[in-house]
């Protein structure tokens, strides 16, 4: 297994060096974490660790926010972050573009031919082609993929556009509204309207918070966003949603997911529940509706027991 560690007050908690032998946990049974240093295992060897105060691609010093464990490089031009950009714009969660992984998009971005997200949508079979690993066949797939990921569920292009603190709950709660609001709309129409929004008028939207408020507002203002949003359109790229409908089975009651699932991993279930009109949140309170327990739930479930909230399984 693989884990990361980014946090240098947990690695300073741990008491973690460099040539550690470590226990890794996966946490809700899905992502691996280290849990445990064995100082016993130490051949020597092993260093400390020290946060790098240059980035170590661009050479921009980096900064640590106040109130925030991550240091950060600021140079919003850094190779590191335009690449990581836009692997998560082409990634699953995002428009999902088959074959364009992240060597691939490191490879395109080296020889100059995308420097932005939405330079991958004019990428044609000349440019690929004298690619290494690029023969005529493989080039012509990736332009098909790239052409079907022009039509985008409305949720994935908000994950997509790597928006601090929108992720995938949040993109699909902003999905949910706007679909609310027209049923359908198009990239300008979202620019008119979002850029006119103040944070208090996210807040409003059930599920943003504070943070996630201030950081749409500001996204919404930087020229640089509004072009990208704007040449996606110019380039034919087209939001999918349905409107809600009001029948929904589940709609107003509030889910919380503990335990592993039988049938369905959490996020499949998750998306349920929103498809049904319903609401799945994180913790257990006077609000929640239901509880869906699985196997080996944990302190949610006694909370929701304590709390007199309504336990369901997974069946």
């Amino acid at each position: 297994s693989r884990a990361s560690l980014h946090n240098e007050d947990e690695i300073k908690r741990l008491g973690l060096k460099i040539g550690d032998t470590v226990i890794l946990h996966k946490a809700g049974d899905v992502i691996p974490e280290v849990i445990k240093v064995l100082p016993g295992l130490r051949p020597g060897s092993e260093k400390e660790f020290k946060m790098p105060k240059q980035c170590t691609i661009c050479g921009t010093p980096v900064v640590k926010i106040d109130g925030e464990v991550a240091y950060r490089c600021p140079n919003q031009f850094c190779f590191a972050r335009e690449r990581e950009k836009m692997i998560h714009f082409a990634g699953k969660k995002g428009f999902d573009i088959k074959g364009l992984g992240d060597k691939i998009i490191e490879k395109l971005m080296e020889e100059g031919l995308i420097n932005a997200p939405q330079d991958i949508f004019t990428l044609k079979v000349g440019d690929l082609e004298p690619l290494e690993r690029f023969a005529e066949k493989s080039a012509e797939n990736l332009v098909s993929a790239i052409a079907k990921a022009k039509r985008v569920e409305f949720s994935k292009f908000l994950f997509a556009l790597g928006i601090r603190y929108i992720g995938e709950e949040t993109a699909r709660l902003l999905s949910l509204f706007f679909a609310s609001q027209m049923r359908k709309m198009t990239l300008g129409e979202l620019v008119k309207i979002a850029r006119i929004k103040k944070e208090e008028d996210w807040e409003k939207i059930d599920g943003v918070g504070e943070k996630a408020g201030k950081s749409l507002t500001e996204y919404f203002k930087e020229r640089r966003n509004l072009k990208l949003l704007q040449d996606l359109e110019k380039l034919g790229v087209e939001l999918v949603y349905e409107k809600t409908k009001k029948f929904q089975k589940l709609a107003g009651l509030n889910f919380v997911l503990t335990g592993s699932l039988k049938h369905l991993s959490r996020e499949e279930a998750k998306e349920r529940i929103e498809l049904l009109g319903g609401k799945a949140t994180n913790s257990v309170s006077a609000k929640t509706n239901y509880v869906v327990a699985g196997e080996n739930p944990g302190s949610k479930y006694d909370r929701a027991k304590k709390l007199g909230v309504k336990i369901i399984s997974d069946k």
